[in-house]
């Protein structure tokens, strides 16, 4: 190879590299120009996510705040399951007593009737012989005034 094909094989060469590290130079501006780009939004999202930090501790005191209201809720749920149960036994107590009431009641109601119901019997029966009495009376009433007026005729 004569030099001049070498100088223009060296030219070619020298071309190919500079074509090569102008491309690569403009590979890296693009990434460096990105980067930069995305490095603006950097603070941005910090922010973001110390706002999301400061948003989770208020998220897990809320949930330990509900965590404490569910337990107080049960304990109370407790509370009123234990009440509801000496209410159901009391009303259960209650409604026994008064069945045994309404039974004692019903029996002495029951003999009650009865003897109201002897005594009615009685008091008739001592009206009609007082009635009878009374008709006696009567009748010996006429007699004596007959009789009466007969022996003041004589």
């Amino acid at each position: 190879m004569n030099s001049e094909e070498s100088k223009a094989l060296l030219l070619a060469i020298d071309n190919i590299i500079v074509q090569h590290l102008d491309d690569f130079k403009e590979q890296v501006n693009n990434r460096l120009d990105r980067i930069e780009e995305q490095t603006k939004v950097i603070p941005e999202m910090q922010s973001n996510i110390v706002n999301m930090q400061s948003n989770i501790e208020s998220l897990q005191s809320t949930i330990k705040l509900m965590q404490n209201d569910i337990k107080e809720l049960q304990n109370n749920y407790k509370e009123l399951n234990n009440k509801y149960k000496e209410l159901y036994d009391e009303i259960r107590n209650i409604s026994r007593t008064v069945a045994k009431i309404e039974v004692e009641h019903g029996e002495k109601l029951a003999i009650l009737f009865d003897a109201v119901t002897g005594n009615i019997e009685k008091q008739e029966k001592l009206e009609n012989r007082l009635d009878k009495c009374e008709k006696r009376i009567d009748d010996n009433d006429h007699q004596i005034y007959f009789l009466n007026s007969k022996i003041q005729n004589l």
